[in-house]
């Protein structure tokens, strides 16, 4: 019965519910309606099935279908196979064939309302509530997950303060779920094994790094219209920009725990991968009449039946009648906006927004060739792609991080644009005030998922960039990085020497070539393993530097007064936003050292801070450093009515090597 139809009525003309008999099963008396039990597209059955913002994870969806199905065996359902269609079929009534009137288009109602609408409402019902409690389940699990850190956090403070150098602790922090002080105990002076650690979540692509610059815009971060080159051919594209590519990472993590984080990404261009595919193709058709398999997503069975006008793919759906032709061009608009077939949800809404001849079709054409590109270009594809291993974490969220150095750097309004309003932490994917907007290139809808964090630096002094304006500073946590001249005292500057070299032995050359300079410079009185080896011991088992090395008399530069000092004064004149970080001195191992650091960074910061006063940087560093080069007569002539000006001093760096007095004279000369 092809062209009959079970209609369901209340009233004459008021038509619910039309299906083709043709898909229903029957045996010699009877007809059964009933549905197929697994995920459709196009508003079927979405019991067992995933929806775009459906918050469960694959196993979540996969047991909440098998607690459907025992729930409709337990209450007389039964499922069996279909003769013509795929997948399995849950039986809910039995219709006598000598009822069904094969020339009528309706049966009557009286028999639908006793034998099916009974059976389909107790149904519907057992399936919607498992199914709701599902979706409840994983609202309440996403909510007990909580993050130690904020989602938005900008690490701010003077230069040279380790703000980029800190962002990996607290990067690893984020990623780990864990407070930063417990990432820097971990690994304390250990930074080459904090990044070893760091690179294992890139090679996951959970972790990416950008620096903002004036000339970084909307296009390279969210997305925009870039040119392609393919042979002699030029095309524009719409491509993500790393903050897309990063999202839409984190959420197929958050939606799909357990799995990898992204597929490979071949290197083939798509016009190389689509000409193999259509010589595999037409191999496959060879001798003439042969089809190639393929499977919908509903997993019915289709054909590629031919190839026409050379990259034209003649397909059809088992059993019909009709072909359609898929060109090239629409599996290219496929190709450049998905990975994978199964990214492509729902598929129908989406397939019609490409367009083409047939969804369906078009999608088991989508996921068939990528599973040749995977197959046929393996030595093409990322070289880190093999490493990818499933992202694990221990509460269930795997978490992403983007680093935006300089933040305040580029123009941050034009280049967040309207994803401003995503940013916080109600307004993204899964949350109470979930939002999305439509990008204005691709027309996708795009939403931030709550697993991707956003770690900021930003540079206080500097006052030639960017303000960041209200809006942002909002959305954003901000910590402090001010300058820690107490990382610089003497104690600590032998401690980090030695854990520098801790696999040396004491007479080793190289830690013998390192140490003698610094403890010049330091005037460190220990120069025997035996009055250093019960210390570093101590140091070792995690006793603080400052204590153990207490009884130590230095007499050389204390590095800590010396900052200290300097930036006592830098406070009183400017402010606490120009004050000088300790990292530039952190690497300081020799007075020579000492002398560039000076002479390179922090003279040229303070000339930058007092420009063409240099009355005010001998004030901070004092007549050592800062020498009058001239008198202070006038040199100018006298003219008409003009009277001579007053004289002034003229300045100039000091070009005498600096001594260790020169640099204690600093911090030891009273004003």
């Amino acid at each position: 019965m092809p062209f009959s139809y079970l209609t369901i009525t209340r009233q004459p003309g008021a038509e619910l519910v039309g299906v083709a008999l043709s898909h229903f099963l029957e045996d010699a008396a009877f007809l059964y309606p009933g549905f197929r039990s697994g995920n459709g597209e196009g508003g079927k059955n979405r019991w067992f099935g995933r929806n775009t913002n459906d918050e469960r994870t694959k196993a979540e969806v996969e047991q909440a279908g098998d607690q459907i199905r025992q729930a409709w065996l337990s209450n007389g359902g039964q499922f069996i196979s279909h003769a013509h269609l795929p997948g399995e079929w849950l039986k809910l009534a039995g219709i006598p064939l000598s009822a069904v009137n094969s020339t009528s288009e309706k049966v009557g109602a009286s028999m639908v309302l006793n034998m099916l609408i009974k059976k389909l409402l107790k149904t519907f019902l057992i399936a919607e509530k498992i199914r709701d409690d599902s979706k409840a389940a994983a609202k309440q699990r996403l909510a007990n997950v909580t993050s130690v850190h904020p989602l938005n956090q900008i690490l701010y403070g003077p230069p040279g303060t380790g703000k980029t150098y800190s962002t990996a602790e607290w990067a690893l922090a984020m990623l780990q779920n864990k407070p930063v002080s417990d990432v820097q105990d971990a690994y304390q002076h250990r930074h080459k094994l904090l990044r070893a650690e760091l690179d294992k979540y890139r090679k996951t692509e959970q972790l990416q790094f950008v620096t903002f610059h004036q000339s970084f815009s909307y296009e390279d971060f969210v997305e925009g219209i870039k040119p392609k080159l393919t042979g002699d051919k030029l095309a524009y594209r719409v491509e993500p920009g790393v903050f897309q590519q990063l999202s839409q990472t984190a959420k197929r993590a958050w939606q799909y725990p357990g799995q990898a984080a992204t597929a490979a990404a071949p290197v083939a261009d798509f016009d190389t991968v689509y000409a193999a595919y259509i010589q595999h193709l037409q191999q496959q058709l060879n001798p003439a009449g042969t089809t190639v398999p393929v499977k919908t997503m509903t997993g019915a069975k289709a054909q590629i039946t031919g190839i026409k006008s050379g990259d034209v793919i003649v397909m059809k759906h088992e059993g019909s009648q009709y072909s359609f032709s898929v060109g090239k061009k629409w599996s290219a608009l496929v190709y450049e906006k998905y990975e994978r077939a199964e990214d492509i949800v729902p598929m129908n809404q989406k397939m019609l927004d490409i367009g083409g001849p047939n969804a369906s079709l078009q999608w088991a054409l989508f996921r068939d060739f990528k599973a040749f590109e995977q197959q046929r270009f393996p030595a093409e594809q990322n070289p880190d792609a093999v490493a990818l291993a499933p992202i694990t974490a221990a509460d269930g969220l795997a978490r992403f991080v983007l680093i935006i150095d300089e933040v305040n750097r580029g123009n941050v309004a034009s280049i967040f644009g309207e994803l401003i309003t995503l940013l916080e932490d109600d307004k993204r994917a899964g949350q109470t005030d979930e939002q999305s907007v439509q990008l204005p290139y691709s027309k996708n809808q795009f939403s931030v998922p709550p697993n991707l964090h956003l770690l900021g630096t930003m540079n206080t002094a500097d006052r030639s960039v960017e303000a960041l304006d209200t809006a942002l500073r909002r959305r954003f946590a901000f910590v402090e990085m001010p300058p820690l001249p107490e990382l610089l005292s003497p104690a600590q500057m032998v401690a980090r020497l030695w854990w520098r070299f801790e696999e040396l032995a004491w007479a080793d050359k190289t830690y013998r070539a390192a140490e003698l300079p610094l403890y010049e410079l330091l005037g460190c009185p220990l120069t025997t393993q035996s009055e250093q080896g019960p210390l570093w011991d101590a140091v070792q088992k995690g006793q603080d530097p400052t204590l153990v090395l207490k009884a130590v008399k230095f007499t050389g530069v204390d590095l800590q007064r010396l900052l200290g000092v300097i930036n006592q004064r830098l406070e009183y004149l400017l402010g606490r936003d120009y004050r000088l970080g300790h990292a530039w001195l952190m690497g300081v191992g020799s007075l020579e050292q000492l002398r560039q650091a000076f002479r390179n960074k922090v003279i040229p910061q303070l000339q930058e801070y007092f420009y063409g006063n240099w009355g005010r940087i001998g004030q901070i560093l004092g007549p050592d450093f800062v020498v009058k080069t001239a008198a202070a007569d006038s040199p100018l002539l006298e003219f008409e009515d003009e009277p001579d000006g007053e004289g002034r001093s003229l300045y100039g760096i000091s070009t005498a090597d600096w001594s260790i007095q020169h640099f204690q004279n600093i911090y030891t000369k009273k004003p």
